[in-house]
């Protein structure tokens, strides 16, 4: 019997092809293609462009044409409305601040890390005076500050010397020069060249900004002018046999029956100063 049936199907698919309907004998094997995969398959996998598809034909094809497909009118309709609301949908920022990028909280808690007796004022003090971007102009800016702010402090001074740092355009180097102050360029790749900036902003750091929460500029700039009165008059360095580099002159011995010692402060109490009293 089965033989008998398949010879008359093979008969009219060669009528078929004969009379010009090979389109439809296609159809028919797709059809019965995925009838096969349907039975071996519960839920197929689809991905947006199989969904944009097969929505865009469904929607111009009537509903009886749509026989046979895995797809069920309440799944098409379910995925115009997912579509609708996507295209509509804008995003929006709820309420309260905005928040903190990812880049900047790692940036705290490393702050935090490296510095366990740094609290939240402090940390942010620290972030609030520094640049992410410390471009030509930003430099060259800063110097013009510099000298507006501190003129009589670089009165004597005769020469700058920095390194090889692409912040330091032209303009910055000519405001110096406008001042009589020759630019003097470290080396190329010889890091000990900078040895003695490198000594004085590790001693200010140690003995007075990690000890303090600064507040503002002005307050900074205010610690810096003190401790760097501190720093060439009092404080005593072994290179100089335990002298400051402006060391007054040396008093006489004082015998220790006579040695009374007198405390004052600088820095806003965070740096102490001890002589002899006359």
């Amino acid at each position: 019997m089965s033989r008998i049936i398949y010879r008359l199907i093979a008969a009219l698919a060669r009528l078929a092809f004969r009379s010009g309907r090979s389109k439809d004998l296609e159809i028919i094997v797709l059809r019965h293609q995925l009838g096969v995969l349907r039975r071996q398959i519960d839920r197929p996998a689809l991905n947006d462009n199989d969904r944009s598809l097969l929505g865009a034909i469904a929607a111009a094809l009537p509903r009886p044409k749509r026989t046979g497909w895995i797809l069920t009118p309440d799944t098409l309709l379910r995925w115009h409305r997912r579509r609708i609301a996507r295209h509509w949908t804008q995003t929006t920022r709820g309420p309260g601040r905005p928040p903190t990028s990812n880049q900047i909280r790692r940036l705290v808690l490393r702050l935090a890390a490296e510095n366990p007796t740094w609290g939240y004022r402090r940390i942010h003090g620290e972030l609030a005076g520094t640049t992410a971007n410390q471009t030509g102009a930003w430099t060259a800016q800063a110097a013009r500050n510099l000298f507006l702010r501190h003129t009589d402090q670089l009165a004597g001074s005769r020469a700058l010397v920095r390194d090889r740092g692409s912040q330091f355009i032209e303009s910055f180097d000519e405001i110096f020069r406008t001042e009589s102050l020759k630019i003097l360029k470290s080396p190329v790749r010889t890091p000990v060249a900078n040895a003695f900036a490198e000594r004085w902003i590790g001693t200010i750091r140690r003995e007075l900004l990690d000890r303090t929460i600064i507040w503002s500029q002005q307050q900074l700039e205010q610690l810096i002018i003190d401790y760097i009165n501190h720093y060439n008059t009092h404080r005593p360095h072994r290179s100089l046999n335990q002298q400051p580099p402006e060391a007054p002159e040396a008093p006489p011995p004082v015998q220790m029956r006579h040695l009374r010692v007198l405390r004052s402060s600088r820095c806003d109490v965070l740096i102490n100063e001890y002589r002899n009293a006359a």
